[in-house]
């Protein structure tokens, strides 16, 4: 598991970076202990869930985050096409 689930009271002071709403409704506020820490808080069952930096990281790396999806490589490829088929400037 990513993070760990804390009471509400383990995190006296939490600087809110702001909420979202899911599509199912649930409402997640998210922000960082005094320490640093992200802190995302589920308000339908009031849990807290406390995530370091390089687990945040890990998350992104395991979703792609360094993966080009292929409508990304084939934009890029498309603008290397055209500059590459327009006259060089002053020409």
């Amino acid at each position: 598991m990513i993070g760990r689930y804390v009471l509400p009271s383990d995190v006296p002071s939490v600087q809110h970076k702001g909420c979202i709403s899911a599509a199912d409704g649930n409402h997640y506020c998210f922000g960082l202990t005094l320490r640093g820490e992200p802190v995302i808080v589920g308000q339908a069952m009031d849990r807290t869930l406390l995530i370091t930096w390089p687990e945040l990281v890990a998350l992104a790396i395991a979703q792609g985050i360094d993966t080009a999806d292929q409508a990304t490589v084939d934009a890029a490829q498309a603008a290397i096409d055209k500059a590459a088929a327009r006259p060089a400037e002053g020409s």
